[in-house]
């Protein structure tokens, strides 16, 4: 057969692989089968468009392949496009009209949605900037700092069913809502630049606050007031309680076995009042002096409803949860003890007063 340019070759059609190209090497006849037709050395490139602009090739340590035209280097394909490892590892796939999916040693970690993005397992990054948790923000409404402080430029409201609450950034703090059984029921704990507030306002214009006022040293404060009224206030302050009022139920509506008290003076002979001073300076506000009262267990035995807690009793941190004594409810017995003292004191005088007839 004589030598042909490639150009006037016939084109072959129906391949079967036992086809050979001779070639003609400096003078060498080669011949060039289709198992290495297209074998090509370490750095020898593969140039296809006429100014070579894309290029596939080896250079000896990794594979190439590069578009150095101006245009775009586009994989299409009509189902899904998919990146493997050689052993058949999944690295990546991208889904015709659905999602592109990211793997870590085969396990698929992130995956675009119609809506952002769904990760699995944990994210860690260096930092992070958002103009907000919705798409109503305009700015940035929260960030992450070195210090892992979290900051809010505005206010923060998490709402749940009929419970709210509220970091507001003029009163700092929390507020608390919830419209079940009592209209407009809102609870609140801020500091208003001078005190701590912890409130709540009931039905209507009535509040209640527990704050506490750095002005007057009071510990708690405990206030009731119509809106920009001052109201009764209960104050505690190194272990006072200072009120203008104070009154307990005692309607007879509310009462039953109603029965005069007897041998009222038998029980009161029984309690025995003391002189004694506070272990700890701080703990009254009477200091070291020397003031008089009861032992709180004692008289839990004659008046069991003037005394609150159980001797030597600890709580679940094994410190002692003290006794304390209502000394209001020794009024009672006193009263009573004072008619059976009168009440003698009279028979006694009617008595003289008929001897000496």
């Amino acid at each position: 057969m004589s030598d042909k340019k490639i150009s006037e070759l016939t084109e072959l059609t129906a391949p079967d692989g036992t086809e050979e190209l001779v070639v003609n090497d400096s003078g060498t006849s080669k011949k060039i089968t289709q198992a290495n037709l297209f074998k090509l050395g370490d750095n020898v490139k593969a140039k296809f468009g006429a100014g070579d602009d894309l290029q596939i090739y080896h250079d000896g340590s990794h594979s190439y392949i590069q578009d150095v035209g101006t245009g775009n280097l586009s994989i299409q394909a009509n189902a899904a496009i998919n990146l493997k490892k050689y052993t058949g590892e999944t690295l990546a796939t991208f889904a015709a009209d659905g999602a592109v999916s990211l793997y870590y040693d085969n396990s698929a970690k992130l995956a675009t949605t119609a809506t952002g993005v769904d990760v699995t397992g944990s994210v860690t990054c260096d930092g992070f900037t958002s103009t907000g948790i919705d798409d109503n923000a305009t700015s940035t409404a929260i960030t992450i700092n070195a210090s892992e402080n979290v900051n809010f430029a505005g206010e923060l409201t998490i709402t749940k069913a009929l419970a709210q609450m509220k970091l507001d950034g003029d009163n700092f703090g929390a507020m608390f809502q919830k419209n079940a059984y009592i209209t407009s029921l809102l609870g609140g704990a801020y500091h208003d630049g001078t005190n701590y507030v912890y409130g709540v306002t009931g039905r209507g214009a009535s509040m209640i606050d527990l704050e506490h006022d750095s002005s007057s040293n009071q510990s708690v404060r405990i206030k009731t007031a119509s809106a920009g009224t001052a109201g009764a206030t209960i104050s505690w302050a190194y272990g006072s309680i200072e009120a203008s009022a104070f009154t307990v139920s005692s309607d007879y509506r509310l009462k039953e076995n109603i029965v005069p008290m007897a041998l009222s003076i038998d029980r009161l002979m029984k309690l025995k009042p003391v002189k004694f001073n506070f272990i700890d300076a701080n703990h009254m506000e009477y200091g070291k002096a020397t003031v008089d009262g009861f032992i709180a267990h004692e008289v839990q035995a004659l008046i069991p409803e003037a005394v609150r807690g159980e001797k030597d009793a600890v709580d679940d941190r094994g410190e002692p949860s003290y006794q304390g004594i209502d000394q209001s409810k020794l009024v009672p017995l006193l009263v009573a003890s004072l008619q059976e003292a009168v009440a003698k004191i009279e028979s006694l005088e009617a008595r003289v007063t008929a001897l000496e007839v």
